[in-house]
Order: C-alpha cells, then structure tokens, then sequence
C-alpha cells in the first residue's frame, strides 16, 4: 500500500469516528503526497461542506472537477454549494454539467428546476433530442446512494452522545457494496441520527428514513436519594451494541436503548417508538410500537 493510500485510509476512518479536524489534516497530507490524486480533494471539500465552509469546500470542489472533468457527483455539489450562497447561474452552470456527463442523474435534474424555478426559467432538456425520446432512453433512477453520497451522509449522521463513556463503531454489511447495477445498495436519510455509544450494524437493502433516531445507551433511573445527574456523573450511561438486519425500512421512527435487533424485513412506521425486538418480516407502528402485521 502506498503511502497515499495509507493516508486516505486513516483520513476515511478519523471522518468516519467523527474526528472532522484530524480527517482534514490527514486528507491534507494525502493531496502533498500525490496532488494529482482526485480522491483526498473530493473528501475534503466534503468536510467543509459537512462543517459549513461552503467557500472552501467550492474550492476545493473546483479543484477536484479540474482533476477529474469527468465526474458528474463533483459539478453536482458544485450545483448543490453554488445555490446554498444564492450564486444561481453558477449553479445552473455546474448541474447542467453533471446532466451532461450522467444523463440519469436524478439529483442533478432537481438541482437544475430548483434553480431554474428561482431565475423564472423553465428547465431545459439536458439532451438535444426531444424530452420524452430521453425519458425512454434514460435508465430508471436507482433510489440507493453512492460510495461518495453515502459516506457524506454518514458524517452527518454519526452521534457521539457520550465519548468520556464509549465511542462506538458504525459497521457496514460487505452486502452493502456487491451489487453490479449500483455502487450501494442503502439508502440513509442525512438527517437521521446514529448514537455511536454502542456499535451500530447496518445490514443490506435497508433504508433509514427522515426523522429516525437510533439509541445505543440510556441513563440510570432508579431511586430517588440521589439527583439522577448526579447518578450520570458517578456511573456514566448504559450501553448496548444494536443490529440492523437485511431489507429493513425504518420510516422516521425511534428505536431505544433496550432493542438489541431489528432482523431482516422489519417495517417500523413513521412517527414510532420500538421499545421491543421484532420478529423478521414483522409490521411495527405506535407509541410505544407494537406489531400490527406482517410482510406477505
């Protein structure tokens, strides 16, 4: 292994545990190693996004589209960052681009109505023939998140509630990644949020919706002589590792401390609280959840 490929590996892994500062120290080491190497520039710019830094992550956006003219996810950002400042016909520039290079890119199209919309246009055909003759020849959307989308919203999501206790690892199913027709096969909504304190394992074909909140610890409650802060500052927090299994759908919901798993198939809806362990292929909804069918 190079001594790129070591750098981006411990840059990947300080991002992903959360430790944004050491990531972009690392990431930066990673681009004087090998300035020509697309890779570090892309995370990096990630990073700022992720930290609010919208003028340097377009930097270093536009650095990275000038090392690799042909990734439409990088002149997508662009797009995204570009229309966060307000600066539109840059933004309407960047998501054409990304159409040019990806015709199916789906977030690319919103990107460019959004922007569209704003400047009283109306959105034009990302191809020269006529739209519906692309529409026919365009592949349909694939609703799953890419490598690069995927460890973005990751960084997002990751919740170290309570490090001077336990800082979990978030653990990926290798089925994750061994799809031919896509690069993941998960989709994790960027606002969802993982509690790190315990370990989080995230099966294949799942889906982690808006508004979801994974809990790995709780707090002592019992007795009534000692303050419960107090209680916290003398035993810390409880926790447990949780599983999440295969083809599961987590629709904004909330799942605590006390489930250790939620096994393949499990649907839990929207605006629930799961206190218990399902069964595979169980329907669970309500406050606190029970089951209310199952998967045919």
């Amino acid at each position: 292994m190079s001594t790129y490929e070591e750098l981006m590996k411990q840059a990947d892994k300080l991002a992903r545990d959360g430790r944004a500062e050491e990531a972009i120290s690392a990431y930066e080491e990673a681009i004087e190693e090998a300035p020509d190497r697309v890779s570090a520039y892309y995370n990096l710019a990630l990073l700022a996004h992720q930290q609010g830094k919208l003028d340097e992550a377009i930097a270093t956006f536009e650095k990275a589209a000038g090392l690799d003219p042909g990734g439409a996810s990088i002149f997508n950002n662009l797009g995204v960052l570009y229309y966060s400042k307000g600066m539109l016909e840059q933004a309407e520039a960047r998501f054409k681009k990304a159409i040019e290079l990806k015709p199916g890119y789906a977030e690319a199209r919103d990107g460019l109505e959004a922007v569209c919309r704003k400047l009283g246009k109306t959105a034009p055909c990302a191809e020269p023939e006529s739209c519906q003759e692309k529409e026919e020849s365009v592949p349909a959307r694939k609703l799953t998140l890419s490598k690069n989308e995927l460890m973005a919203v990751l960084q997002r999501c990751r919740r170290y509630l309570h490090p001077e206790v336990r800082t979990g690892e978030l653990i990926l199913s290798q089925d994750i990644f061994q799809d031919n027709d896509r690069e993941t096969n998960v989709w994790i909504a960027p606002d969802a949020q993982l509690d790190l304190t315990g370990n989080i394992t995230i099966g294949a074909w799942t889906m982690i919706g808006s508004g979801t909140s994974i809990l790995t610890h709780d707090h002592y409650h019992a007795g009534r002589s000692v303050p419960l802060l107090k209680i916290q500052e003398e035993k810390g927090v409880m926790w447990q590792d949780k599983t999440i299994g295969r083809d599961v759908w987590l629709h904004g919901c909330t799942i605590l401390y006390q489930v250790t798993e939620i096994p393949d198939g499990v649907v839990v809806g929207a605006n629930s609280v799961l206190t218990r362990n399902p069964e595979p292929y169980e329907i669970w909804a309500g406050n606190p959840a029970r089951k209310v069918g199952m998967r045919d």
